[in-house]
């Protein structure tokens, strides 16, 4: 039991998709970074909710974020906050992860002009990789087919 709590304090193993506390604040500095080389407007979402809705907690400013309604999929609450007419002809990072990588980036380019792969943010505590992010530059959101 003691070992259970001091585990967010002390990461010492990785458990992958279980793992809620480790990497987030490296993230949002590697997210506010990237989007100050594309741009202010350029807008950020992931697959599911959990990576969005930590980059803003983590961002200096609670960066706004989209989900999975960006490309037509689930995005839970995000579907009700998201005007995705105000988001068209912008750029976008896609973040995902190791714990739930989003492996469909080819069924992706029908809603950008073009998407690019950056280098991923690897997190490492004592030697160990404990969480991996992907992110793409995604260029010219072109919105949701009617």
């Amino acid at each position: 039991m003691i070992f259970m709590h001091l585990l967010p304090l002390y990461p010492i193993i990785p458990i992958r998709k279980g793992d809620t506390w480790t990497g987030w604040k490296e993230l949002a500095r590697r997210i506010e970074h990237e989007r100050t080389e594309m741009g202010e407007e350029t807008f950020v979402f992931g697959h599911e909710y959990k990576i969005p809705s930590e980059i803003t907690f983590y961002t200096k400013n609670h960066l706004p974020t989209h989900c999975g309604e960006i490309i037509e999929e689930k995005g839970l609450q995000y579907t009700f906050w998201t005007n995705i007419d105000e988001l068209i002809g912008k750029d976008a990072i896609f973040v995902t992860s190791n714990a739930q990588r989003y492996r469909a980036i080819d069924r992706m380019r029908k809603y950008f002009e073009k998407i690019e792969e950056d280098e991923p943010l690897v997190i490492k505590h004592h030697g160990k990789v404990f969480r991996e992010f992907y992110i793409y530059r995604c260029y010219g959101y072109k919105g949701v087919p009617q």
